[in-house]
């Protein structure tokens, strides 16, 4: 009886003593950069992600916003292709495709993307 108990203490230790750590010690998150307006920060985490685990749509996803409002257009689109391989649907790959191509000026490409961000 009394080793489940002690099972039982070490944990919620554990779980408390997890809970506490500060913020520094977590993981960077590229979606908390983006969240405060730090995207090149947010671009460096994300370009880690992408490099790491190429297939991760959600790490392009943020890595192009962090990208987009770095003002990065020409990255953003690049890495924007690279993840239409993995997802060629992904509206919000999509869409930040279409927005770094009209930052750039190439209105004709950026409305294509557009379209097809629209209409699905």
């Amino acid at each position: 009886m009394r080793r489940p108990m002690k099972l039982f203490s070490a944990l919620c230790f554990l779980i408390f003593f997890l809970g506490s750590l500060p913020v520094s010690a977590q993981k960077p998150d590229a979606l908390q950069m983006y969240r405060e307006k730090r995207y090149e920060e947010g671009a460096a985490i994300g370009r880690q992600e992408v490099a790491v685990n190429p297939q991760n749509i959600d790490a392009y996803v943020v890595l192009c916003w962090n990208l987009l409002g770095a003002h990065r257009y020409v990255e953003a689109e690049n890495y924007a292709n690279q993840a239409r391989k993995y997802d060629s649907a992904n509206t919000r790959i999509i869409e930040a495709l279409a927005e770094s191509r009209y930052y750039q000026g190439k209105n004709a490409s950026a409305l294509e993307a557009f379209q097809i961000y629209v209409s699905t």
